[in-house]
């Protein structure tokens, strides 16, 4: 077995158990007599339409990655997209909230001639162009209603946590790790850098409003699904908060925080606690249960050879201007 094998393995027997621990924490803690409530008067098929936007906004966020990929490794459109949600199912299940399934993402995928200096470094380039987003939507949540107080005071703070370890990290590991790390460092901003190139970014951008619209959507149908009026200023609300929400410390599964945010940023709009709680359950269903499990069956399922980057030879872009060039 290789070194890079055995850490897959390793992480693969971690992840599972901390998904373990999630469902224990998550059937003690749990008050299921509420549950039974809330899903009692659930609209099934708008709850299911919402279900359905949460995975196209995995498939935008892994197209998305993808695209940012293709200059050092070429992945499949499955790939891209399992390893989000395993990268989802670390950051739902580790205690470690801010950066964990990053982490796990970078350590499962099997650099190619970069390293995995340029796969972390695309992975940061994400984080950036959600941050544009967001900061997007929060402006046009700023248009439309007056932003609630908790949330201007949470987001400037936990950005600027979040910045500052990712800071910590880089300067600890990239600047004064070991040889071998410090030699991935090139990369790694090459990695970052390939969202700035002509025609990445555009489409880059592209894919990052089409996964926030589609959270925004599964807002709206999980909204609907509980009998709560849908408005685009309450959808757009819970997207932020549920965001910024992310790197808030939590028990496994994020049980009991997300309920809370969800009930927090339903409030101003009137939503009855009962109504904001039986939302919190059912959205938390399709945002963190289904993409956990997902995540979980992907990388039980799917053996080692996933993770081997195609050669050129396999390059699907390298194939296309062959094709090209063979039509001329």
């Amino acid at each position: 077995m290789s070194r890079c094998g055995g850490l897959r393995r390793l992480l693969r027997l971690v992840i599972v158990a901390a998904l373990v621990l999630s469902l224990a924490v998550l059937w003690h803690e749990i008050d299921w007599a509420v549950v039974g409530g809330a899903l009692a008067q659930v609209r099934w098929p708008a709850a299911l339409a919402g279900l359905g936007c949460v995975l196209l906004a995995v498939w935008s966020k892994g197209m998305r990655w993808r695209l940012l990929l293709a200059g050092d490794v070429a992945v499949s459109p499955q790939l891209a997209c399992g390893l989000v949600l395993v990268g989802q199912l670390a950051n739902n299940g580790l205690p470690v909230r801010v950066g964990a399934g990053e982490a796990v993402r970078t350590a499962l995928l099997r650099a190619g001639p970069a390293g995995s200096g340029y796969v972390l470094g695309t992975v940061l380039a994400e984080k950036l162009l959600d941050a544009l987003g967001l900061l997007t939507v929060a402006l046009l949540l700023g248009l439309l209603m007056p932003v609630p107080v908790w949330l201007k005071l949470a987001a400037p703070v936990l950005t600027l946590v979040g910045g500052l370890l990712v800071l910590i990290v880089l300067w600890l590991g990239l600047a004064n790790g070991p040889r071998w790390l410090r030699a991935q460092s090139a990369y790694f901003w090459l990695g970052v850098q390939v969202s700035t190139r002509r025609g990445v970014l555009a489409r880059a951008l592209l894919w990052t409003a089409a996964g926030l619209g589609a959270g925004a959507a599964a807002n709206w149908w999980s909204l609907e699904a509980v009998g709560a009026p849908p408005r685009l200023e309450s959808a757009l609300l819970v997207l932020l908060a549920l965001y910024v929400g992310a790197s808030l410390p939590s028990p496994p599964g994020r049980i009991g925080v997300f309920q809370a945010l969800s009930v927090a940023a339903l409030l101003p709009f009137g939503v009855g606690a009962s109504v904001a709680l039986a939302f919190g359950v059912v959205h938390y269903v399709a945002v963190v249960v289904v993409p956990s499990a997902l995540g979980a069956l992907f990388l039980l399922v799917v053996g080692d050879d996933w993770s081997r980057p195609p050669s050129q030879g396999d390059d699907p872009t390298r194939r296309r201007r062959q094709r090209r060039g063979r039509s001329v």
